[in-house]
This record gives structure tokens, C-alpha cells and sequence, in this order.
């Protein structure tokens, strides 16, 4: 765990204490529901070892661990990522048996009137700086959705175990570098749609470079003041008393409890695996082979802890020092982070948590690029390349876009022909691009694949009225119910 850091709140509307922290959960004596939340706790919390807790904490021989970080950041710079998206419960084929909620007729519907051939999907090439919350947008965009609902990026059970031991030391390390720590409050303020723009250009500006975020929900200084909030009643009170035994009460967390035992004793109001949404693309996938095999995850971590420990140095001396004015203090705070080294090659996307739409990300394939790029164009010496919007700017017959730009793939395989045009669009102009896809686009609140299948059903059905009635429904929705030629879809 990495040393604890109390950043200063900004705002002081905003100071809490570890009272202040989730919800109590009343105490139920012997109740069913009392032990049921214990043998869930205790379920959970067999799965972990103490070794596993302790592989990802700091320890002093790191020196096989820096070669290792050294290794993994001198590789290639990537340029792009191919991601296969494919909507959760939609497969119609012989996986499909696995999906209990999914019955022949239905998967019947979504062949003939879904045009589904395997699975609702997208294939899409992304830029290697894009964010996650610009890759939302592009989810929106591709599956037919009109970002009306809440949603979330996480990682899957085995990884986030994996990488948390399931204790709270080694989580709040990650909180504002890889987790957002549960809040009541989302705080995209900008994701309502105001209107101006019709909503689909609207989007496109979103997953479009530049990408930024202005979310204080995933400012690595607010998070890890967030997470050390829960702990600090105990950290003060063992201080305090120093070899005493402090009196300690149900809301007194130790650094090293289970996530699962807090969860017994307060209502997070979120889930713990919650990606924060300004982690780029290229910090946080990787493709594995027998060939390319995954880094220990002591390496992972103690990379990340490494860069922690400098960040953390560099905020706590800013805060000291009277040279800085106020806002120049709260703009280095709100733009520090902490860099990681890309740890996972599938990632889940959820949207409406009534619905409970599941996107599965997996990586497909990454884009490196070999050659120098200031060899390449005079960056330094283009006044126009000034303009943030410049990327966007650039048309096919500009030099830059003609530039003999070699792309490889993840085997180091070169890229050529129409694929390489596609690399060009996106590594130039940081726009993602759709490649291929399977299945018309869903819609919002139609109660997930199975309502979909539904819907399509009744449209399609002998009820004219009925029919009438659920197609003018969809439509109010955005839902055509033509299915779009990739290179369209964003």
C-alpha cells in the first residue's frame, strides 16, 4: 500500500469524515438476512489468499520488477486499438445454450428480424489516446442508444480479484488510477444533451479528438482523499493511542480489511469495480499469447506504486508551499495522475441499470508505429498544428495525411492496403472507425435482448395495430430498424 496521503479538499462544501462514507447498514441480530450477508462475505472472501494480498503490496527488492516495467514501457508506440464489442445475451448460436433467458423462438426473431448472424456487434478501431468516456459515446453510437441512462466501464470479477486481493489497502491504492471510488453522485455534467446539435453530430464531438473530461468524480487527488476517508477514523485513533488498543466501533475500517466485511457494515452506494473514465485506451489494454504473455502482477503493481510514490511527493509539496496561489495549487491537483502500465485485454461496458445492457470489450489486435514521427512532419515548425482542433482538421490530400507511415500489427506483421487507410483516418484525425458489425441496433428501454426479441416480434406480427403502435414507439426512440453499413455507423 502505498504511504497515506491526506489531500486537501478544494472545496469545502464538499469535506466529509468516515462517518460521512456510504450508508449503515442497521444491525439485524440473527436474522436471515443477517446471515446471509455474512456467508456472502465469507464466500467471498474464501476466494483470496494472504499471499496474493501480500504480491501486491510494496516490497524493497524491486529490481527484477523495474527491469520488467522497463521492458513493457520501451515496447513500440501503439497508435490504434481494434476492439470486438459484443452485447451480452445476444448470441444465437450453440453458445446461446449457456444464456437461460434466451428460448429458440426468440433466437429465431433475432436471425430473421434482427439480421443477427453470431451475436449483436461491432468491430471498431479506435485511437490509442482515446478515453473511456469517449469511447462511451462511440458505444452509444453503435448499438443505438441515446445516452439516457447511467452507466459504467469495469473490469471482470477474475481481474479486478486479481488485482485487489479483495482487500481495501490494495484498492485504494488503485482509486483515481483505475477506480473510481463508489460516489453517490455520477457528476457528468455535460452529458445531458442541450439540443444545439443534432444528437448524433453531438456524440460525434465527444469521441472525437480532443478528448477530455471534466469529471471530478475521476481526479486521482479527489478519489484517493475519497478512500482515505473511510479509513481515517482508525488510522487517527491507532495513532493516537500508538501500542494501546484504541476503542474502535463498527465504522472504524482497518487499511487492510475485506471489502467484502465493510460491505456487511454500509451501503457503498456503488460498486467498488467502477473504471474511472479518464484512463486512456493505451494505459489500459494489452493482447496475451502464449508468445506475449502477461506481466506478474507484483510488476504491474509495484509500476504503478512507483509512480504513485512521485505523484503523491509532488502534491504534498505543492501543498506546502506558499509560491503557488490558490488556483494555480487546484489546477496541478485536479491534472495529476498516475500512469500504468496496460494490464487487460477485456473490459465490460454496463448501460441503464434497469435494463442492464452488458457490452463485453475485448481486444482484437493493436497498431504500432516504428518510425519516427518528428522525422516525419515539422510538428514544432507548423503554427497551425497550434490549434487543438488542428487533428480534426486534416483532409486526405494534406502532406501529413499522404506521409509513408508504416503501421504494424500486435505480430509485427506490416499493414497495408485499405486497412492502412483506416489507420491513417484514425491515428491522424483521432476519430474511431467501425469495420464491421452483426445485427440492427437496439434501443433504449426495451427491457434488454430478450424485450428487443419481443419487440421485434410483435412489429412483425399478425396485430397490425399492435404492430403500428410498437414501431411508432421505437421511432420516437431513434430505432429505424435498417442495418447500417459499418463505415456508417460512426
Amino acid at each position: 500500500m502505498a504511504d497515506i496521503i491526506k489531500f486537501p479538499n478544494n472545496d469545502p462544501s464538499q469535506e466529509k469524515n468516515s462517518s460521512d462514507i456510504g450508508i449503515p447498514i442497521p444491525p439485524t441480530g440473527k436474522s436471515e438476512f443477517a446471515k446471509m450477508r455474512q456467508e456472502m462475505a465469507a464466500a467471498e472472501k474464501a476466494k483470496f489468499t494472504e499471499e496474493m494480498h501480500q504480491d501486491l503490496m510494496f516490497q524493497d527488492d524491486i529490481n527484477e520488477c523495474i527491469k520488467a516495467i522497463a521492458a513493457k514501457a520501451n515496447e513500440p508506440e501503439r497508435v490504434a486499438f481494434k476492439l470486438h464489442l459484443e452485447l451480452e445475451n445476444s448470441r444465437i448460436d450453440a453458445e446461446s445454450a449457456d444464456d437461460p433467458f434466451m428460448d429458440a423462438n426468440q433466437a429465431e426473431i433475432l436471425k430473421k428480424y434482427g439480421k443477427v448472424e453470431k451475436a449483436i456487434s461491432r468491430d471498431i478501431i479506435v485511437p490509442a489516446d482515446m478515453t473511456l468516456y469517449a469511447l462511451h459515446y462511440a458505444i452509444q453510437r453503435l448499438f443505438g442508444w441515446q445516452n439516457s441512462h447511467l452507466h459504467r466501464f469495469s473490469l471482470s470479477e477474475n481481474d479486478f480479484d486479481l488485482v485487489t486481493a479483495g482487500r481495501y489497502d490494495t484498492y485504494m491504492d488503485l482509486c483515481g488510477v483505475l477506480f473510481r471510488f463508489p460516489q453517490d453522485e455520477i457528476g457528468f455534467e455535460d452529458d445531458v444533451y442541450d439540443g444545439y446539435y443534432p444528437l448524433k453530430s453531438w456524440m460525434k464531438k465527444k469521441y472525437s479528438r480532443p478528448y477530455y473530461i471534466e469529471n471530478v468524480c475521476d481526479l486521482y487527488s479527489v478519489n484517493q482523499s475519497m478512500a482515505y476517508q473511510l479509513i481515517q477514523s482508525y488510522v487517527e485513533k491507532t495513532e493516537k493511542k500508538g501500542r494501546k488498543k484504541p476503542a474502535l466501533n463498527d465504522r472504524d475500517f482497518a487499511p487492510d480489511s475485506y471489502l467484502a466485511d465493510i460491505e456487511t457494515k454500509i451501503f457503498m452506494g456503488a460498486p467498488w469495480n467502477y473504471l474511472v473514465e479518464n484512463m486512456v485506451v493505451n494505459e489500459l489494454f494489452d493482447i496475451f499469447t502464449p508468445d506475449r504473455k502477461r506481466m506478474d502482477v507484483h510488476d504491474w503493481k509495484t509500476g504503478i506504486l512507483l509512480n504513485q510514490d512521485r505523484v503523491n511527493q509532488m502534491l504534498v509539496k505543492i501543498k506546502d508551499d506558499k509560491s503557488y496561489s490558490k488556483e494555480e495549487r487546484f489546477n496541478i491537483m485536479t491534472t495529476a495522475v498516475v500512469e500504468s502500465l496496460p494490464y487487460f485485454d477485456t473490459i465490460y461496458y454496463n448501460y441503464d441499470f434497469g435494463d442492464d445492457w452488458i457490452v463485453k470489450i475485448k481486444v482484437v489486435d493493436f497498431y504500432t508505429v516504428l518510425d519516427d514521427m518528428d522525422e516525419l512532419y515539422d510538428f514544432e515548425n507548423d503554427e497551425d498544428y497550434d490549434d487543438v482542433d488542428a487533428s480534426n482538421d486534416l483532409e486526405e490530400d494534406d502532406d501529413l495525411f499522404k506521409n509513408p507511415y508504416d503501421y504494424f500489427n500486435s505480430e509485427g506483421i506490416l499493414v497495408e492496403g485499405e486497412l492502412k487507410e483506416l489507420l491513417k483516418k484514425v491515428d491522424f484525425r483521432g476519430v474511431p472507425v467501425c469495420v464491421a458489425s452483426d445485427g440492427v441496433n437496439v434501443l433504449d428501454d426495451v427491457h434488454n435482448v430478450w424485450g428487443f426479441a419481443d419487440m421485434l416480434s410483435v412489429i412483425h406480427g399478425k396485430n397490425k395495430q399492435e404492430a403500428k403502435e410498437m414501431r411508432a414507439w421505437a421511432k420516437s426512440q431513434g430505432w429505424t430498424g435498417r442495418k447500417s453499413k459499418p463505415e456508417n455507423m460512426l
